[in-house]
């Protein structure tokens, strides 16, 4: 990353993964099962974030019902992909929070 100009955030799961330096190989680091849901997760809640800030600021009843059904249907999928983590023990959640 750094010799295409961006920096490499500081933090330390990042910086194992830019270590490798061999050109043929994609570090099994980088491109990880465990890690690829995590960050569709984090994605997803971001997404739902978003949509609860727009429903928030919507002042039409029908564009808060629209945003509603959208965020529903995200919400769906953000539970499936807890289940998909549980499901390969790849949790990162303290256990009192997990869907039941």
């Amino acid at each position: 990353m750094a010799k295409k100009g961006f920096d490499v955030p500081s933090e330390q799961n990042w910086k194992r993964k830019y270590d490798e330096t061999s050109p043929f190989v994609i570090p099994r680091s980088v491109i990880d099962d465990e890690e690829i849901p995590r960050s569709v997760r984090e994605a997803s809640r971001l997404t739902l974030t978003l949509e609860a800030e727009a429903i928030r600021n919507a002042t039409d009843k029908d564009v808060r019902n629209v945003i509603g059904s959208i965020m529903e249907d995200d919400n769906n999928g953000y539970d499936l992909w807890i289940k998909f983590q549980k499901l390969k023990g790849w949790t990162d959640f303290p256990p009192n929070i997990l869907i039941h």
